[in-house]
């Protein structure tokens, strides 16, 4: 018994070695849709794939932390960082410092993705003339392939490039949707792993234009 378990440990440490190797050679990202028990968590904070974050840990404490407070958790300041769009264009996220911003990391082959992408494009409709934007950042997909796929879809909302998945790494992006909204000051508001419905999206927009 003891030897067959030591076997199976083995071998998933195998499979999780080479999945991270797999995700450090080419930076894409494997079908990362979140298990139906990550859904409908308002202000979930992800973690590292493997890691537990610390329980009751202070914030300064914790692994998505660095100096100067930037980090991945409600109250951190995002980090910052610029992506060519699909027509391009770089663009900065600081570029919207004096706007609520919805970052929303996906891909085409993501089932829940596919569901939010459209009220993603219904509240960019609704905000783009205001004091929110909305930026869609694709994680690892070739540009060809997102443009066709965004303009079969008839999306407007503006479409970042994470070719080499740098940033959503920076971002512990474990799951996809996995959404942060950033206020005004450029700090953290919320972090909502899974798929978002519409009012939980205007919910959190809301709540970062009070802070």
């Amino acid at each position: 018994m003891r030897k067959w378990t030591l076997t199976a440990a083995l071998v998933l440490l195998a499979v999780l070695i080479a999945a991270w190797a797999a995700m450090q050679n080419d930076g894409a990202l494997p079908d990362l849709s979140p298990p139906d028990n990550s859904l409908n968590q308002p202000g979930a904070a992800p973690e590292r794939m493997g890691e537990e974050k610390p329980g009751g840990s202070d914030m300064q404490q914790s692994p998505g932390r660095e100096q100067g407070g930037y980090g991945v958790y409600p109250g951190d300041m995002a980090y910052a960082f610029e992506l060519a769009d699909i027509e391009g264009n770089t663009v900065k996220l600081s570029d919207h410092r004096d706007r609520v911003a919805l970052l929303c990391f996906w891909q085409t082959n993501s089932s829940w993705c596919l569901e939010q992408l459209p009220l993603l494009d219904r509240l960019y409709e609704a905000y783009k003339d205001g004091d929110a934007v909305v930026l869609a950042v694709n994680v690892g997909e070739e540009k060809e392939e997102v443009s066709r796929f965004i303009r079969e879809k008839g999306f407007t909302f503006p479409v970042l490039l994470d070719l080499d998945a740098e940033v959503s790494k920076k971002y512990l992006v474990s799951y996809l949707p996995t959404n942060y909204v950033i206020n005004r000051r450029g700090e953290i508001s919320a972090v909502h792993i899974g798929l978002m419905d519409y009012d939980q999206m205007v919910e959190y927009i809301d709540a970062a234009f009070r802070e």
